[in-house]
């Protein structure tokens, strides 16, 4: 209880999370909340909507609290990967060769290596046996 505050309050619901990421992050932050968040915020819509005001059992046998948990489920997986997602499409925060890749494509970039015995040597650091077009060739 606080002097604002006489019965039993509970703070306000930061649903969702406001996306501020700094500059020259190694990882951002693109999450609005987490499985908790979700679930928290559902139970309170649940609360305000006069319709269900009657239904007031929050037990996790009751098949509505049961469709409340796997939306948040959902909505954890979701934003996760959609934060996963977001790393990649910044070359300084991308993380898979592949997403690496792409985003150098996209500029004209086109890295050379060249694959000797099962091994990647780039291109300039041993070029014997580089042929004229500068294309690897498969060993024989």
């Amino acid at each position: 209880m606080t002097p604002d505050c006489p019965n039993d309050c509970r703070a306000a619901l930061a649903f969702p999370k406001p996306i501020e990421n700094r500059a020259s992050l190694r990882r951002i932050d693109y999450r609005i909340g987490t499985y908790s968040d979700f679930r928290e915020a559902l139970l309170r819509k649940l609360d305000q909507d006069p319709v269900l005001a009657l239904w007031n059992y929050r037990g996790p046998d009751d098949p509505g609290i049961a469709l409340v948990e796997a939306a948040s489920i959902l909505g954890d997986i979701l934003t996760f990967y959609q934060n996963v997602y977001a790393n990649e499409l910044y070359l300084y925060t991308a993380t898979l060769s592949q997403s690496i890749a792409g985003l150098v494509r996209l500029v004209g970039y086109r890295a050379r290596c060249i694959c000797v015995r099962g091994q990647r040597q780039q291109a300039g650091n041993d070029s014997e046996g580089l042929p004229p077009d500068g294309r690897p060739r498969r060993p024989a």
